[in-house]
């Protein structure tokens, strides 16, 4: 399904603005790459909300396509995933990204640096 779909299915849930906000930044971080809570947050304009996003990350609907998954610990470590660690670890394996010992390998390369026209996207939620 196209990445227009998935905003359209974000846009139109029952999920409050901040947990679409999570989801749609979520969109944002391309396969074989990983962001984290923090880097998240901030993006949505909302930096002292890590925990938060943290749980619209347990409590998103339309895993693993919009891709809870990608998203890490600031140290690289995994975090914690709905569907179990493993789970976790099997799809960012499955998108070329290696974890040992629960963290990340080569936490900096594979992590993801949000582009101005991401941040654009939150900007009227300042």
């Amino acid at each position: 399904m196209p990445a227009a779909d998935w905003v359209q299915k974000i846009r139109s849930s029952d999920a409050s603005p901040f947990y679409q906000d999570v989801w749609m930044a979520m969109l944002q971080i391309p396969r074989g790459k990983v962001s984290t809570y923090g880097d998240i947050a901030r993006l949505i304009r909302r930096p002292r909300a890590v925990r938060a996003v943290g749980g619209a990350c347990n409590q998103n609907p339309f895993a693993p396509n919009v891709p809870c998954h990608r998203i890490v610990s600031s140290n690289g470590a995994l975090g914690g995933y709905a569907h179990g660690s493993a789970a976790k670890i099997a799809l960012l394996k499955k998108e070329g990204i290696s974890c040992e010992k629960g963290k990340i390998v080569h936490f900096s390369r594979v992590r993801h640096v949000f582009s101005r026209s991401a941040l654009s996207l939150f900007k009227d939620r300042e």
